[in-house]
């Protein structure tokens, strides 16, 4: 029983120990927190650079579609350009939309021109012969060698071609 009862403690050291425990684990926690705090940074900075990453690869494509959309806005652009597809996804689909119209702005351009090119040829028909009988009565008047006859049928044919240039005028 002596030993249950009588024995005695020596507690001399321990508050010592216990300071020194102590100061142990805050040196650890503190330790700790410095590792987290430096982790916590350097993950933001690579978060950083992935945003930039990503953000200029999600906007050059746009900006491509951007630049030539401004281009023929300005008539520099070239019709027969088109948007390179790289991607399935909206943006893709986006140039997809965006080359459909330019090969229709393309088309109606070219109907365009043939159409300026056929009225140019219709109108100018008709007005080079009228431009000729002109000429001829007003060498007449000066000359007189045109029978009465002649004049008339002229006159009538100038005004046969009137008739044309205004209902080509009209189609127009």
């Amino acid at each position: 029983w002596k030993m249950v009862f009588g024995t005695s403690l020596n507690l001399d050291g321990v508050e010592r120990d216990v300071q020194a425990a102590r100061a142990e684990f805050q040196q650890r926690i503190d330790g700790l927190v410095t590792i987290m705090l430096v982790s916590a940074l350097i993950l933001l900075g690579l978060i950083a650079l992935v945003a930039v990453f990503m953000s200029n690869a999600l906007l050059s494509p746009l900006l491509l579609i951007k630049r030539n959309l401004d281009d023929m806005a300005q008539g520099d652009g070239d019709l027969t350009q088109r948007l390179p597809i790289t991607s399935q996804d909206e943006l893709g689909e986006l140039a997809a939309s965006v080359n459909v119209m330019l090969t229709n702005l393309e088309k109606s351009r070219e109907r365009q021109k043939r159409l300026i090119g056929d009225a140019s040829h219709e109108l100018r028909t008709p007005l080079t012969s009228m431009r000729t009988n002109v000429e001829l009565l007003l060498a007449d008047q000066k000359t007189g060698m045109l029978p009465e006859q002649a004049r008339g049928e002229i006159l009538t044919d100038i005004a046969a071609q009137l008739g044309e240039f205004s209902s080509l005028i009209g189609d127009l």
